[in-house]
């Protein structure tokens, strides 16, 4: 399994330009002035809990992931990777293992940046991580729809949709999001091919209560913990209580009854796996109406209880 590109750096944090300071979700540029194909490109921390800078630039001129960042950054880049975006680097401090993580569509990326070409419609998202607890957060949910409506270097992949009750609002509610986005959820090819070998070929969406999945191969992975699910919860033994840890493997708090889960895993080079799942009922009809572009956006993922919705993982206590 491929650790995805990242290059690690230790020096001081440099202030960010002043655009980037003061910077809401639209980004630097006036996304309206660009004609033809765009990409969009964001650049978080932790997890994607802290939107840094982002905006929307045309492809042309861009089209490696690499050119598209030094269009709006200063850039420290090393053997074709990056240290350095904007003077922040990973902190040099004891016990401090941070890094500049790129996922593109949602998907960690194997490609060093200056080689990564981008495609019509791509979201590029760079974040400033910890990884102590686990290198590999090998997909997430922060591009829907994108995820889905673009895959890989310009290649779709067929997305199957299985439900634990296929005729409950919950399991047409994620088709019908799925499908006002354009995608079929049958598991039929899509047009022009599936991504290259090595790239995610399929993509299974699971709708249902975590008593229902637990017992399979993948899903499994997330009663294991974040270091080999990439996903920041554990279910309880009886499944009717989650697990919220934060960034450093440290459980927070649980949270019960009415509790849902949307989350993202790459358990094989060639499978995604998408959870939309709950300890009941309740819990995943709130985790299929949190699949929305808005709601998910840069997102790792999310936990949706009585309180609303909330990434994952959670910050450690101070």
């Amino acid at each position: 399994m491929g650790s995805g590109w990242r290059v690690l750096a230790t020096g001081a944090r440099a202030l960010l330009p002043a655009c980037a300071a003061v910077l809401a979700i639209a980004g630097c540029g006036d996304s309206d002035a660009h004609d033809g194909p765009q990409v969009t490109q964001r650049v978080t921390e932790q997890f994607g809990r802290e939107l840094i800078a982002g905006g929307q630039e045309p492809l042309a001129g861009h089209e490696t992931v690499l050119k598209l960042l030094r269009e709006d950054h200063d850039v420290t880049a090393i053997n074709g990777g990056v240290a350095a975006i904007d003077g922040r680097r990973p902190r040099d401090a004891e016990g401090s293992e941070e890094t500049w993580a790129l996922n593109v569509n949602g998907i960690e990326a194997d490609e060093r940046p200056s080689r990564y070409r981008l495609y019509a419609g791509d979201v590029v998202q760079w974040d400033l991580r910890d990884w102590y607890v686990t290198l590999d957060v090998r997909a997430t949910v922060g591009a829907f729809p994108e995820t889905f409506t673009r895959g890989v270097f310009g290649r779709r992949f067929p997305v199957t949709v299985e439900c634990e009750l296929p005729s409950s609002a919950p399991c047409r509610g994620v088709e019908r999001a799925l499908e006002r986005a354009g995608v079929a959820t049958d598991g039929s090819d899509p047009p022009g091919g599936r991504p290259p070998a090595g790239q995610p070929q399929r993509a299974k969406v699971l709708v249902g209560r975590w008593q229902h999945w637990r017992e399979r191969a993948w899903p499994q992975r997330v009663d294991a913990g974040p270091r080999y699910s990439g996903i920041f919860a554990r279910f309880a033994p009886d499944a009717r209580s989650l697990r919220l840890i934060d960034w450093n493997g440290h459980r927070v708090r649980v949270a019960g009854a009415g509790t849902g889960l949307v989350g993202a895993m790459r358990p094989t080079e060639e499978d995604l796996l998408w959870l939309v799942t709950g300890v009941d009922d309740r819990g995943v009809a709130r985790a299929a109406d949190a699949l929305d572009a808005d709601t998910l956006r840069d997102a790792f993922a999310v936990v949706v209880t009585d309180d609303g919705v909330e990434r994952l993982p959670l910050p450690p206590p101070r």
